[in-house]
């Protein structure tokens, strides 16, 4: 639309020429007959491609939140079709809508009896037992049915298809102490993972945090120089209190390897004297306060694919 507004058309009004494929798909038609095409791969990812009129198809990224900005012509690169961030989340939602969430079932089922082995969870043993010989239809109904074993399995299904093992280890952790965050949120907030989880993580591949980072460290009443201090300690993790705040913990990761980088943790006091009251270490605290990251971004990364029986 000619004010950067979206309309469906019924899938017949599709012009002549074009044909969307048999797998789930989205075509934006663009300005001066290009258009703009969301499918699914192989792995069951999502693939866009740009195609302009007579011209090269070339792969795009559409990021959540971002705009999008296309040549308008080959010959006058300054003219330029812009996707706005709330189109590109329109169509990033319908395409995952249409398709099945990635990775390998009867994998994650092997981990995930693991995790609950090693982390004392004894009912969730039983049930996982019960239904490990089921298809994955049966078992995902009975997941629908167990918010724990839903964060779980899907936390470890994505992390094994980014081929990020390391994360079983935080997922492990925040399983044995998942009641700390339970707790926390059912009797003191309304379930906001960002601003009622009792925490706030951020991570950076710099010494010093950005000023996005920075400032919103500074809103929970930690200055610049508390950053410097932790930064000069040469043990890690690095703990600063605030009485008027928290905890502000530094923990750093990788640095005898590539991809070393600096985690900031925040802790609210009556998060921190559960995780004590558990007899928690600060490792345990930091690799549980992490695991909990990763499965939010996991159950929210599920939402986003179709439907199935263990999503309500």
């Amino acid at each position: 639309m000619s004010n950067g507004s979206l309309a469906q058309l019924p899938p017949d009004n599709i012009p002549e020429g074009l044909k969307l494929p048999d797998s789930p798909s989205v075509m934006l038609l663009l300005p001066r007959n290009k258009y703009l095409l969301g499918t699914e791969t192989f792995s069951k990812t999502p693939k866009w491609v740009y195609c302009p009129e007579n011209q090269k198809i070339t792969d795009v990224n559409l990021y959540d939140g971002e705009n999008l900005c296309l040549p308008a012509s080959s010959e006058n690169l300054s003219e330029q079709i812009i996707l706005s961030s709330k189109t590109v989340n329109e169509l990033n939602r319908e395409l995952y809508s249409q398709m099945e969430p990635p990775g390998e079932h009867f994998s994650t089922v092997l981990i995930l009896q693991s995790i609950l082995k090693s982390s004392n969870y004894v009912s969730g043993q039983a049930l996982t037992r019960e239904f490990a010989r089921a298809d994955e239809r049966e078992f995902m109904s009975m997941l629908g049915e167990n918010p724990l074993l839903f964060k779980i399995y899907w936390a470890v299904r994505f992390a094994m298809v980014r081929n990020e093992m390391e994360h079983v280890v935080q997922i492990e952790r925040w399983t044995k102490f998942h009641d700390v965050f339970e707790d926390y949120l059912a009797q003191n907030h309304d379930g906001d993972f960002e601003n009622d989880s009792g925490f706030r993580i951020w991570f950076s591949i710099l010494e010093m945090p950005d000023e996005k980072i920075m400032r919103e460290i500074n809103e929970l009443e930690f200055s610049r120089d508390d950053i410097e201090r932790a930064l000069n300690q040469k043990v890690s993790p690095v703990r600063i209190y605030n009485p008027n705040s928290g905890w502000l913990v530094l923990a750093r990761f990788g640095f005898d390897e590539a991809g070393a980088f600096f985690m900031w943790q925040y802790v609210k006091f009556d998060l921190w004297k559960k995780f004590e009251s558990r007899r928690a270490n600060i490792q345990d605290m930091i690799l549980a306060l992490w695991g909990a990251y990763e499965v939010d971004q996991a159950v929210r990364e599920r939402l986003k694919y179709k439907k199935g029986e263990d999503v309500s």
